[in-house]
């Protein structure tokens, strides 16, 4: 499926203890589990090789009032 998005600034990603890159910034509205978040910001990069095609932030699994538990990964 394509989005027609603009680029609303960029962000510093950590990429590992010394590694950075830079990434473009979209806000797009998704709907999980059938509750709707407005705007939510993703940095774009390309993700075809990996086995996760998105990423969510801290930030947006706490808007969710989830959390995550790592040992069931």
């Amino acid at each position: 499926k394509q989005h027609r998005a603009h680029s609303q600034g960029t962000m510093m990603i950590n990429k590992g203890p010394q590694l950075q890159e830079n990434r473009h910034v979209i806000k797009l509205d998704v709907t999980v589990n059938g509750k709707s978040y407005r705007e939510q910001p993703f940095t774009i990069s390309d993700r075809s090789g990996m086995s996760e095609p998105v990423l969510l932030s801290k930030n947006f699994i706490a808007q969710m009032n989830s959390v995550v538990d790592p040992s069931l990964t």
